[in-house]
C-alpha cells in the first residue's frame, strides 16, 4: 500500500472557487471545539479520528473534489493520506489551514 501526499490549494484560490460557485466539498478535520470557534462557511466537521475510522464509507460520498481543512495543514495532510489509501483521487489540503484562511481576512462562521 503506497501513501501519497495530497496536493494543496491556497486560501486565495479556494476563495475564488467558492466565489465562482465551484466550491469543493469542505471537510474540517479539527475537533468539534475548534470547529465551533471558527470555520470556513459551508465546511463539514469530521474530526480526524472519525475520518480515519470511516474512510471506507466516506469514499462513496466523496466522489467530487474535496478540500481538507485543519488549523495549520498537518492534520488535514494526515487525513488526505488516509483517504488516499481508499482511492479518493480528488482530495486536496488547504495549505496553511485555518491560519492561512484567516490571514487573508476570509469569512468564517463561529458557533
Amino acid at each position: 500500500m503506497t501513501t501519497t501526499t495530497p496536493s494543496t490549494v491556497d486560501a486565495a484560490t479556494l476563495r475564488e472557487l467558492i466565489a465562482a460557485g465551484r466550491a469543493p466539498r469542505l471537510i474540517d478535520v479539527r475537533t468539534p471545539g475548534e470547529f465551533e470557534a471558527a470555520h470556513v462557511p459551508g465546511a463539514y466537521n469530521v474530526p480526524l479520528d472519525l475520518l480515519k475510522e470511516h474512510r471506507e464509507e466516506l469514499r462513496s460520498h466523496l466522489d467530487e473534489d474535496v478540500v481538507l481543512i485543519c488549523r495549520s495543514g498537518v492534520r488535514a495532510g494526515q487525513a488526505g493520506q488516509a483517504l488516499g489509501t481508499v482511492g479518493l483521487p480528488n482530495v486536496r489540503v488547504l495549505d496553511g489551514g485555518m491560519l492561512a484562511w484567516q490571514a487573508t481576512n476570509a469569512p468564517v462562521v463561529q458557533g
